[in-house]
């Protein structure tokens, strides 16, 4: 009994590390983010720090683990055997982008630093867990769809729109946040997103309407009243 609360009081406590790295990421950047900066977020020695990860590079891994391993059972939940091929391939994508927009209060303000070059690694580590998470799911899917030859190529197929998109989304939304584009432009470009998929898969756009137009603004929104200012140092 007393392992099993030594086992929680440490997971709690390295959820706590790398609680602070998202935040720390999010704020200064991860390259920048130095272990000094983790232990004053945390309040923890370093001696209590080196009991939980072993380097910097350790702590990325641990983020990147960690969503995974929240993420994956949503994706799973999400597909129902018994649906038709487009109902499940929409509830596992719509929850894939559900996620994103349930974490908007992170993301709208933090979205900058998302796709600053400080956060490079951070954001291509966590494209490939979620390729090799996502794709492995919507080629099982695909498997039901008539006259698929490559379930597996064509999931890559996908995949890749859907992060096309994301990343011309992040990007139009900081466009955005400068006063360089309209929010009318932004969900334009989802729309053709949007249909692009549809169009590969060979289905109605309303089928892989993944987000509304509705949705999508409120997020714009976020974005453009966010505070994007860097941080100063001295």
């Amino acid at each position: 009994m007393a392992r099993t609360k030594d086992e929680a009081a440490h997971a709690a406590k390295r959820d706590q590390i790398l609680d602070a790295v998202e935040a720390l990421s999010a704020r200064v950047g991860f390259e920048s983010m130095t272990i000094a900066d983790v232990l004053a977020e945390t309040g923890m020695s370093k001696g209590a720090f080196y009991h939980y990860f072993a380097a910097k590079s350790d702590l990325l891994d641990g983020v990147i683990q960690r969503w995974g391993e929240r993420w994956v059972p949503n994706l799973e939940a999400a597909d129902n055997p018994s649906a038709t091929f487009p109902e499940r391939l929409r509830a596992v994508l719509t929850t894939a982008y559900g996620i994103k927009f349930g974490m908007r209060g992170v993301i709208s303000g933090t979205v900058r630093s998302f796709y600053d070059p400080e956060n490079l690694r951070f954001r291509v580590d966590r494209e490939r867990l979620a390729r090799q998470s996502l794709a492995p799911i919507v080629a099982r899917i695909l498997t039901d769809r008539p006259g698929t030859e490559d379930p597996r190529a064509l999931a890559e197929v996908v995949v890749s729109l859907l992060y096309a998109w994301g990343d011309q989304l992040g990007e139009r939304l900081i466009d955005l946040a400068d006063g360089v584009t309209s929010a009318d432009a932004v969900v334009s470009l989802s729309r053709a997103y949007q249909r692009s998929l549809g169009a590969v898969l060979g289905v109605g756009e309303d089928t892989f309407y993944l987000i509304d137009d509705t949705q999508l603004r409120q997020w714009a929104e976020a974005i453009a009243s966010a505070d994007h200012a860097p941080r100063t140092t001295t």
